[in-house]
């Protein structure tokens, strides 16, 4: 069991480094996949080798250490499929879509309201029932028929209690971001970036090489989170941007001279 216990707390010191109250970018979200994927894949194939010394210890693991390391994969796995689906642009639309996922996200605990409080009261008198292999069939139904049955790594519900952690994440996940939205509604930042996106690049590392916020101790990375909340925009892969930036033959600084330029037509508009 130690080994077990071994392969699940190193994935959750892993997704432990990472603030989930900072939006994820897809990139995070696929890197994450992958070591979701390879710590379950590391599980089977030691189950599969290994096996348990009891049906107590075959019951704990269904219960306790394989649901939390599926229920991750299932977290970024969907994560993803719902962040491809958020509106990019319409804060409106974002609020009735994260609206509509939270909604969404809680019906299997409707569905499986039983199993759901038989977990939250830490009940234990229907653990082989629900967590030994060779008791019961596993389940299928249309929460759990996406994912792989396999019946030498899974029980009657092993896959559901996944889910609910799973649903459980995403729930706070959009919840915060919803908080989120309605706290920069109120500030008044419903802005919208009307220029093009290389522009706001083009920006956004020229106030982190002048040293202007944070004393110059602020990441492109957060920066642009910040400025892509701010205007209502999603920059994409402002790295590559700026790259394309530094590709350019002339007038490398395009923006900062179109606004030096504007600048100085509004003081002279405003002497005259």
């Amino acid at each position: 069991m130690k080994d077990y216990l071994h392969i699940r707390q190193n994935l959750m010191d892993v997704l432990a480094v990472r603030e989930h109250n900072e939006p994820y970018t897809y990139a995070e979200i696929q890197h994450y996949l992958q070591v979701c994927y390879k710590a379950l894949q590391e599980l089977r194939a030691m189950v599969l080798k290994l096996g348990f010394r009891n049906v107590a210890d075959e019951c704990y693991f269904f219960k306790e250490i394989k649901p939390m390391v599926f229920g991750n994969l299932i977290f970024y796995s969907k994560l993803l499929e719902l962040e491809i689906q958020r509106p990019k642009h319409s804060q409106k639309e974002r609020n009735k879509f994260v609206t509509a996922t939270i909604v969404s996200l809680e019906q299997v605990f409707s569905d499986y309201r039983e199993f759901h409080q038989y977990m939250l009261s830490q009940r234990v008198d229907r653990d082989k029932e629900y967590f030994c292999r060779k008791t019961r069939p596993v389940e299928i139904s249309h929460h759990t028929l996406a994912y792989c049955c396999d019946p030498q790594f899974s029980t009657n519900r092993d896959s559901i209690a996944a889910i609910f952690y799973a649903h459980t994440k995403l729930i706070d996940y959009f919840s915060v971001t919803f908080k989120n939205n309605k706290s920069a509604i109120a500030m008044g930042t419903q802005l919208n970036w009307t220029g093009q996106k290389v522009d706001l690049v083009e920006l956004i590392y020229a106030f982190q090489a002048s040293g202007l916020i944070n004393n110059g101790r602020v990441e492109i990375k957060e920066l642009a989170t910040k400025i892509e909340q701010l205007f209502n925009i999603e920059l994409g892969d402002c790295y590559r941007t700026f790259l394309e930036i530094r590709m350019r033959k002339s007038n490398q600084s395009k923006l900062l001279d179109t606004l030096k330029k504007s600048l100085i037509n509004k003081i002279a508009q405003a002497d005259n």
